[in-house]
């Protein structure tokens, strides 16, 4: 015996409306297929999609200020170059992209020279 059953859904994905048709089929044979899902609006999802490469990075000017640390800790030695901010966003890079050091330092020079700041970038 054969059943057939048909689902419609329409849902959004990050402000893309997308139909999707679902499909499914029971027979008294032991083989699954596979759902199917149908776009109506190819443009739209193709957007999405594009989207989802996007990277952006934002660094207020604070962040900025605060990169080089400019206190002197008194101490014998050299005192800390970088800031405990900058410290920790090199730290955060290096474990978001699983980087090793020197990676991390290139990405982050990168990122750097793409908006135009004279930072260093040496991972502490």
């Amino acid at each position: 015996m054969l059943h057939n059953e048909a689902h419609s859904v329409k849902m959004t994905i990050r402000g893309t409306k997308v139909n999707m048709s679902k499909s499914k089929s029971k027979s008294k044979s032991k083989s699954k297929s596979k759902s199917k899902y149908r776009l109506s609006n190819w443009s739209e999802y193709d957007a999405s999609l594009k989207q989802r490469g996007n990277l952006s990075f934002w660094l207020n000017d604070e962040v900025i200020e605060q990169w080089v640390n400019q206190q002197k800790t008194g101490r014998r030695g050299a005192s800390n170059t970088y800031s405990d901010t900058a410290i920790e966003f090199m730290v955060t890079i290096q474990s978001l992209f699983g980087f090793a050091g020197l990676q991390t330092e290139g990405f982050v020079e990168s990122i750097f020279q793409l908006i135009d700041l004279d930072l260093p970038a040496a991972f502490p």
